[in-house]
This record gives structure tokens, C-alpha cells and sequence, in this order.
């Protein structure tokens, strides 16, 4: 299986999680007169750890592409195993130890890391050779 560039792709697709993260933080900020209290530290922190998220895993598959494809298998499991331990562990302690708000801390967790997991995928694919725009053909 070739690799293509998976470095410089992940770099790329990291711009864009960080775009998308400015974005949503500044029409967070820019609307938070209409947002309930305690809305927007939950939004932050959603926010924040699906972007971690995503950039880890992303320079985890950039690392793990180069060393083959049981290597970047391992990453992606034990990226989604250490997201749910993280995750999990974060809902819990918004939901028990501070004034957050835990629905708006989940949404943006949830709805940051599907935007996050679809440019994941995408990188994947292009990394691997089979994405859109790459001229591969499938079986």
C-alpha cells in the first residue's frame, strides 16, 4: 500500500480542524449574549478537547502511515479508545464537579468531533491514495 505525504497532508488537514475551531469560537464569543449561563465555557470545552482530538489523531496517522498499515491500525484503535476514555471522563466531571453546562459542554463535543471525524476520514483516504481527486480506482 503507498502512502502519500501523509506529513504534509496532516499538516493541511490540522489547518483546517484550526479554522473550523476559530470559526466556531468566534461566533461563540460573538453571540454569547443570547446563549444561556454557563453555555459558553461548555462550548469551549467541547470545543476544545474534539480539536485535541483531531490533531492527535491526525499526527498519530501522519506517524503511523510511514510505518505501515498495522501501525496506523493501531493508532486509529487506540485513538478512538483513548477519545471515549477522555471524553467519558470529562462529561463526568462537567456533570459533578462545576456549574458547566453539560448539554452544551456534550453538543459541542458531539457536533465538533462528527465535523472532526469526517475530515479524519477524508485525510485517510487521500493519505492512503484512494480519496477523491486522487485518480485511484476502486475494485
Amino acid at each position: 500500500m503507498t502512502f502519500l505525504f501523509p506529513e504534509r497532508l496532516a499538516i493541511r488537514y490540522a489547518g483546517i480542524v484550526l479554522a473550523v475551531a476559530g470559526v466556531v469560537s468566534a461566533v461563540g464569543l460573538f453571540k454569547r449574549a443570547v446563549l444561556p449561563p454557563n453555555a459558553l465555557p461548555g462550548l469551549f470545552i467541547g470545543l476544545g478537547l474534539a480539536v485535541l482530538g483531531a490533531l492527535s489523531w491526525l499526527g498519530g496517522a501522519a506517524w503511523g502511515a510511514r510505518r505501515g498499515m498495522h501501525a496506523l491500525m493501531a493508532v486509529v484503535v487506540l485513538g478512538i479508545l483513548g477519545r471515549l476514555v477522555i471524553y467519558s471522563a470529562t462529561l463526568v466531571y462537567v456533570a459533578i464537579g462545576t456549574g458547566v453546562s453539560l448539554a452544551w459542554t456534550g453538543g459541542a463535543l458531539a457536533g465538533s468531533s462528527m465535523i472532526f471525524i469526517v475530515l479524519e476520514v477524508l485525510y485517510a483516504l487521500r493519505a492512503l491514495g484512494g480519496g477523491a481527486g486522487t485518480g485511484a480506482r476502486t475494485p
